[in-house]
């Protein structure tokens, strides 16, 4: 599958002042093993108009870069890196990932074993790089999510992608009109499931992620990719498809029943301690413990999963996480679904 004796995977990293993650992420590129089949593989960062030494970082380390004069967001350099690779095959991964060392050889593997496939997704590792909390959910939650589908895909997920490069052109590449990291790699992945191209899901190909988040990073991050998500379910009128899928796109939350009730949770809770002078305590207390309970029944595996991961201690604060980060969530659709509808502000 190789191009006139060139790489046959062409791996494309876009960076924006990524200095602290880019180097452990290339290390570990270069470190592992190449492609059994032969063509080995070239690597190609697109530096997005970093205001740190991101560059630099990428100097040290045998690939191609290209620096962007100004901000155009990881769609966009994306397309610029595709624009450069000389494989067949391009893998895209963020600059805060880390492959172990048979990712590439995993992939091409893939491709060579069923022609039919058109792309390839892996998943996060259910061991998070950080072990605080926030970092350590984020990380679980988007394992798990991965982890219940069965089948193919109808959407992409770039921290770790592969594409056949004639596919990618054929659909027409990253929409430039997403500058951020919003949803821009499932609105590919629907394109090319329109086309009629198959996307498989590979269990055994995983990476870590270096993401370090805090509370407020978490939600900050949660609720705007809520927002720029739903605006692409309505445009795209895919709201039931997505929870047919049972994945609601990048919002990673176990339950679309979490997300729901969280602003009735939050409610109740805030309303507790008035249920004994309320005129209908009972139906009150009753109604809280209803809620309580759909939250539990909804994220029981999840919890269960994440108990054996992180330990059953740790464990007994993320239900208090998962309602204040399902509330980020809930807000982001309301924002962004009026945004969509009052503001005329479709991406």
């Amino acid at each position: 599958m190789a191009e006139n004796n060139g790489p046959q995977i062409s791996v494309v990293i876009p960076a924006r002042n990524a200095a602290a993650e880019l180097g452990l992420c290339l290390e570990a590129i270069f470190s592992s093993k190449k492609s059994s089949k032969g063509g080995g593989f070239e690597v190609i960062v697109v530096d997005d108009a970093s205001g740190d030494v991101t560059s630099m970082v990428a100097g040290k380390y045998p690939c191609a870069l290209l620096r962007l004069p100004s901000q155009r967001g990881p769609a966009c350099a994306r397309n610029k890196g595709v624009g450069m690779a000389k494989g067949s095959i391009i893998l895209f991964i963020d600059s805060d990932i880390i492959v172990n060392d048979n990712t590439i050889s995993s992939i091409s593997d893939v491709f060579s074993k069923d022609a039919s496939v058109s792309a390839v997704v892996g998943m996060l590792d259910e061991k998070a790089f950080h072990k605080n909390l926030p970092s350590q959910f984020f990380n679980l939650r988007k394992h798990y999510d991965y982890l219940l589908i069965n089948g193919n895909l109808s959407t992409l997920y770039t921290s770790v992608t592969a594409v056949k490069k004639d596919v990618f052109l054929e659909a027409g590449g990253f929409d430039e009109r997403y500058t951020g990291a919003s949803g821009e790699d499932a609105e590919l992945g629907r394109r090319l499931f329109r086309l009629g191209r198959k996307i498989s899901l590979d269990k055994k190909i995983r990476v870590a992620h270096l993401k370090y988040h805090t509370l407020g990073s978490l939600l900050a991050s949660d609720y705007s990719r809520a927002s720029h998500f739903i605006k692409f379910l309505i445009r795209e009128r895919l709201a039931g498809a997505i929870v047919k899928e049972k994945r609601f796109g990048s919002f990673r939350i176990g339950s679309l029943a979490t997300v729901s009730i969280s602003p009735l949770l939050i409610s109740a809770l805030l309303l507790l301690p008035f249920f004994g002078r309320a005129f209908f305590s009972r139906a009150s207390a009753a109604a809280f413990f209803i809620i309580v309970s759909i939250f539990i029944i909804s994220n029981l595996g999840f919890l269960k999963f994440a108990a054996k991961t992180i330990g059953w201690k740790k464990n007994l604060i993320m239900p208090a996480l998962m309602l204040i980060d399902s509330l980020a969530i809930f807000g982001g659709i309301v924002c962004g679904s009026a945004g969509f509808f009052l503001r005329g502000k479709r991406f």
